[in-house]
């Protein structure tokens, strides 16, 4: 809770600690999506960026991996057929 509210806050150790955690985790998906990496990449940029702008949307009764995971899915959805 405290690292949510640390993004919410703007602080760049927050922003560290969220980027550390979930590059590997999201970028594992998008390369199973997107064998090419730079745009496995670039999918993995987009789906961190629309994470950050749609904090906001997050519910605390929701554990966030699991807002996350959905919102990484949706976005590999809306990116279309995997490679």
């Amino acid at each position: 809770m405290e690292r949510i509210e640390g993004l919410r806050a703007a602080k760049p150790e927050a922003f560290h600690r969220f980027f550390e955690e979930w590059f590997p985790r999201v970028h594992a998906l998008a390369l199973r999506h997107r064998s090419e990496p730079d745009a496995a990449a670039a999918l993995t940029e987009r789906i961190l960026a629309r994470a950050l702008e749609e904090l906001g949307h997050w519910r605390r009764e929701v554990p966030f991996a699991r807002w996350m995971l959905a919102l990484a899915v949706t976005e590999l959805l809306e990116d279309g057929a995997p490679d």
